[in-house]
């Protein structure tokens, strides 16, 4: 009899402890199923937030691109632009170290001290602080950033005033019912006469650049 009981604590023991690691197993199972569905879970949420930032990159390359085409189908579709303007520039700095001067841009709310007056601040409006006039015909002069309004209309601002101790020179470049003049002046104003004097540059050089530009040559 104590041998069967023996026998029988010894099976029921054995039968238990399976059951036991075989629950543990099953336990630990679903500890690892937990884990993987974590780790897919968030190597999801990393590929989902990937995704979005390139695409919304991709929209914004894409949107920059469009309005940048926007602007240079407009600017193309204008007698002067951004553009044009630019390559004046670097003109003129050429332009200006072959002769020994240097050619600054200016533009309003950036004028230059030409001698007693500030270019082109004081020529600009239809009752500047001193009168524009070629020979003794009085203009107008309007800014403009496109050339497209009628008049007188002062497209670029060069001159060699700031760093020039004798003669100084500053240039008008403007755009006449659509046709491009460059006006120099080159004399001190004078309090008598309210008037700055302008005539055509002879420069036949800096007269077909700037024609050339503006008609896109």
């Amino acid at each position: 009899m104590k041998l069967n009981g023996i026998i029988m604590i010894a099976v029921v023991g054995s039968v238990l402890s399976s059951c036991g690691w075989q629950k543990s197993k099953e336990e630990s199972q679903k500890v690892q199923t937990v884990q993987t569905n974590n780790v897919n879970t968030e190597e999801t949420r990393a590929i989902s937030a990937t995704e979005v930032s390139q695409t919304t990159a991709l929209e914004l390359e894409q949107t920059t691109q469009t309005q940048e085409l926007t602007e240079l189908v407009t600017e193309e579709g204008t007698i002067w632009n951004q553009q044009k303007a630019k390559q004046l520039g670097q003109y003129m700095e050429t332009w200006g170290k072959e002769r020994n001067q240097n050619y600054q841009a200016y533009q309003p709310g950036h004028s230059v001290a030409f001698y007693t007056i500030q270019v082109p601040d004081d020529l600009l409006s239809y009752e500047p602080k001193i009168q524009p006039a070629i020979g003794n015909n009085p203009i107008w002069l309007n800014w403009s950033e496109t050339g497209s309004e009628g008049g007188y209309c002062l497209v670029a601002v060069y001159s060699d005033s700031a760093t020039q101790v004798a003669q100084k020179h500053v240039y008008l470049f403007t755009l006449v019912n659509g046709e491009a003049k460059v006006y120099v002046s080159k004399e001190q104003p004078v309090e008598e006469q309210p008037y700055l004097f302008l005539k055509e540059t002879s420069n036949t050089e800096l007269k077909e650049q700037f024609t050339n530009l503006v008609n896109n040559l």
